[in-house]
């Protein structure tokens, strides 16, 4: 058992420490080679979606103990290139083409709302369908706050439709896909950016080295 945290989901890293005690009364300690020990065969394990690292061991007396105990500490980091190609970029692909409705005039209510309605379902079918390669948490990871985000921007360009169909406010509606067209991406954008910079800087320890 170790303290996981996945907070960066995807972009995480975890170590795994595994105990080993000497409960014999007649030797107080582990005999631990020069070399890392079972090093070879932790080598050739497979484990899936992870990279290992780093390979370490601390040995200490255990308290209350005729014996010593030996922890072998394994340092792995999620190969984060399959959900970034597999779930991220389908999703800013999504997004993407819900903002497509901006170039559609105002008045043609119904192909605005085809577009950013069938774009908004898509979206939440992919989500049910990567449900399963996502690990289930009481927390929220980079992930999860990723995909809220995005339910949120896909849902604007219907609600703005219907607002200038409603209240036939059509000029004013004309600025505002103009204003959208670069608004809404950008900043988008940078609010994605921006959660996954707050919470990978409190969560360093647990997140891949190269953020």
């Amino acid at each position: 058992k170790s303290p996981f945290n996945f907070k960066t989901f995807p972009f995480d890293k975890l170590q795994l420490q595994c105990d080993f005690i000497s409960v014999d009364d007649y030797n107080s300690s582990l005999v631990v080679e020069s070399r890392f020990p079972y090093q070879e065969m932790l080598e050739k394990l497979n484990l899936y979606e992870w990279e290992m690292e780093q390979f370490g061991y601390i040995t200490q007396n255990v308290v209350n103990r005729p014996g010593a105990s030996i922890a072998f500490i394994i340092s792995i980091e999620r190969n984060y290139l399959y959900f970034l190609t597999k779930i991220l970029i389908p999703i800013f692909i999504i997004i993407a083409l819900t903002y497509s409705v901006m170039w559609i005039n105002t008045k043609e209510l119904e192909s605005r709302l085809t577009v950013s309605v069938v774009c908004f379902l898509a979206l939440i079918t992919f989500t049910f369908i990567i449900d399963k390669d996502l690990p289930k948490l009481s927390y929220l990871t980079i992930m999860d706050y990723i995909i809220l985000i995005s339910y949120i921007f896909a849902a604007i360009p219907t609600v703005q439709s219907i607002y200038a169909s409603r209240y036939r406010v059509y000029e004013k509606a004309l600025i505002m896909d103009r204003r959208s067209r670069i608004l809404l991406p950008v900043a988008y954008v940078l609010i994605v950016v921006l959660i996954i910079i707050l919470t990978i800087s409190s969560n360093l320890e647990n997140t891949r080295a190269f953020f």
